[in-house]
């Protein structure tokens, strides 16, 4: 009987340290940009390698997220609500514009 119950609690703690540990392919963390009244806001963002940015259109304009320059390049498509989101994979530092409205500019590091 007593050996069942060092099983029990040997399994039981396993089972707890096992729950403790990140998962292997948890993605870093993202993060998030408005778009409203021409501009971007955060005006800089930094995240980790393989993080998701995602930009929020919140104004009555219509506007787009365009790399000018950086180790990647991508474009939105035009919009006035909605969301729209990128993994970024390419390490490096990113100038963002949007090209409706060039004044509106932000900049992105992905470390």
């Amino acid at each position: 009987m007593h050996a069942r119950k060092l099983i029990a609690a040997a399994a039981a703690a396993g089972a707890l340290a096992l729950a403790a540990l990140p998962a292997a392919d948890a993605a870093p963390k993202g993060k998030s940009v408005v778009i409203r009244d021409n501009r971007f806001a955060p005006t800089s963002v930094s995240v980790a390698k393989g993080a998701t940015v995602t930009w929020a259109w919140r104004g009555k304009a219509a506007h787009n997220v365009h790399v000018s320059s950086g180790p990647a390049r991508f474009t939105s498509p035009n919009k006035v609500s909605g969301s729209w989101s990128r993994r970024l994979t390419k390490k490096g530092s990113y100038a963002i514009v949007c090209t409706i409205h060039p004044g509106m500019k932000m900049s992105l590091t992905v470390k």
